[in-house]
């Protein structure tokens, strides 16, 4: 990803089977992703945003409410992230640092 948003911007995945996201980010500033809510299958005690500093993130999109899956992409490194979407549906991503509008959609089948 770069200023100009995420590539693919849409995301397509099956239900019930292992996802991984990988945000590369080739621009000269860190970026973030993050959906809001999705139904997931969990297995044993999991946190998604364990570890993750909140601290100076905007809620453009997210309501008050911290997101429930969130990676973070410093300059010129990729972050990854895998998850198990449970249920069908179209859940909107993005990057929720101040000023930033990328976003996208993750597409569960």
């Amino acid at each position: 990803m770069d200023s100009d948003g995420f590539s693919p911007a849409r995301v397509e995945a099956p239900a019930g089977k292992p996802l991984s996201i990988v945000v590369r980010n080739l621009d000269a500033q860190e970026h973030q992703w993050a959906i809001q809510t999705l139904p997931m299958v969990v297995q044993g005690k999991a946190d998604p945003m364990a570890g993750h500093n909140m601290a100076g993130m905007s809620d453009a999109g997210m309501g008050s409410t911290p997101p429930q899956l969130h990676i973070v992409a410093p300059v010129g490194e990729q972050a990854e992230l895998t998850f198990t979407p449970a249920q069908r549906g179209e859940y909107p991503f993005l990057c929720i640092l101040p000023g930033h509008s990328e976003q996208g959609v993750l597409v569960v089948e």
